[in-house]
């Protein structure tokens, strides 16, 4: 007559560790599946949004202070509709978030725009900064957030413009950036880049700066780009 044995202690934690793992697995893998999914149907969906609902779809989505789910239905436009979503979103260029204007240096640079990608590209640098300057502790990692620009979502023919700063379209551009900028005064909130520099830091700040010192801030920043702009003139001048 065979013994039945009963099993192990340790034999029924590690099968019972084992069932956990895989119950854990199982739904790592399915939250990522269903991430993926959610994000494909979101693509597919924004893809068939007509341009001429761009304006409105945006515009909603901040309204409801969601910036971020704006950029993304922006910049997710098929290629072939680069030149005509430009089109019908460059008229709210002044109210938008800088981050926007990533996508219009990206855009121009496919539709092999130099001096428009190169234009909105120095835009995003110069409106972050001041955007940096309006948050409480925005300007403890500037210099980060604008590498991380730099390299992660500028093109490569991008950088390449940036990097040719003594050439005189660069300096035309910069004067062109400083004159668009006083033409079209900053009407976003600087809310947006608050958040993203302080999520999941409880060290920094959300808080915004005290909106009286703000024209303090643009008249620096507009003053500390003229001087860079007479630098580079300086140094051509002299060659």
């Amino acid at each position: 007559m065979v013994e039945n044995k009963k099993p192990s202690f340790i034999g029924n934690f590690f099968k019972s560790i084992g069932k956990f793992l895989l119950y854990v697995i199982f739904w790592v893998y399915f939250v990522t599946a269903l991430s993926f999914a959610k994000d494909w149907a979101k693509i597919s969906w924004y893809h068939n949004v007509p341009n001429h609902n761009l304006p409105f779809s945006i515009q909603y989505q901040r309204s409801q202070g969601d910036s971020k789910e704006a950029l993304f239905i922006f910049s997710h436009r098929k290629k072939a509709e680069y030149k005509e979503s430009l089109d019908v979103i460059l008229p709210l260029a002044p109210e938008l978030e800088p981050l926007f204007y990533l996508v219009f240096a990206r855009n121009y640079d496919h539709l092999g725009n130099k001096d428009e990608a190169t234009f909105w590209a120095l835009m995003t640098m110069f409106r972050i900064s001041y955007d940096a300057h309006r948050c409480m502790d925005g300007r403890k990692n500037i210099k980060e957030i604008r590498k991380i620009i730099s390299e992660f979502s500028l093109t490569s023919n991008v950088k390449g413009y940036l990097d040719d700063d003594s050439s005189d379209s660069y300096i035309a551009t910069m004067e062109r950036v400083l004159k668009w900028d006083e033409e079209n005064p900053v009407q976003h909130s600087p809310k947006y880049y608050c958040d993203m520099i302080s999520k999941g830091n409880s060290e920094i700040s959300s808080d915004l700066t005290p909106e009286e010192n703000w024209p303090i801030y643009m008249d620096g920043l507009r003053k500390v780009t003229q001087l860079r702009i007479e630098e580079l003139k300086s140094k051509k001048e002299t060659k």
